[in-house]
């Protein structure tokens, strides 16, 4: 069996264990944590270095999801990126006062507003994007290009298990 397929079978449950499951004593061995602790790493290198460019992660990461797919409500952009209203409407707010992303109403419901990039907010996302490729690639650096993908594969299973899944964000690590 490859690293990749027993690294996803061992936390995405393709192959149930029939051992009861151990308690977690220690934190290297505590899921929550080490996610935790690699998110918030990540999250800061990344953080410091956009804010070079006068844009935090938060801001770089709205306009990737606008960029990815463009349409969606503020309410929906809210519930993909896991933030609460609030703080993506602070987001938005100041995205639009630097005139990166402007609102208009949605068409199927005029109260409801849908963000899209400006060409400015375009060529900032190239600039922030390129910034931030290049802090993961320093991160990811440790790992071989196999591991790599089976860490992205294995993060991308769990976000799509229905325990996390369903999860309602409450908070973020942005």
């Amino acid at each position: 069996m490859n690293e990749k397929i027993s690294v996803a079978t061992a936390y995405c449950g393709a192959m149930r264990s029939t051992e009861p499951a151990r308690p977690v004593t220690r934190l290297d061995e505590d899921l929550n944590w080490l996610l935790h602790r690699v998110a918030y790493g990540v999250g800061s290198l990344i953080q410091g270095e956009l804010l070079e460019l006068g844009l935090g992660v938060r801001a770089h990461t709205v306009l990737s999801a606008l960029a990815e797919t463009p349409g969606r409500t503020q309410n929906a952009l809210a519930s993909r990126l896991g933030l609460d209203k609030s703080t993506l409407t602070g987001v938005l707010d100041e995205l639009e006062r630097r005139q990166l992303v402007r609102r208009r109403p949605a068409p199927e419901d005029r109260r409801a507003r849908v963000p899209e990039l400006t060409a400015a907010g375009a060529e900032m996302l190239e600039r922030t994007a390129a910034v931030a490729g290049a802090a993961q690639e320093r991160v990811l650096a440790v790992l071989s290009s196999d591991q790599r993908e089976a860490l992205r594969d294995v993060l991308g299973r769990l976000l799509a298990s229905p325990l996390i899944g369903e999860a309602e964000p409450g908070g973020s690590c942005m």
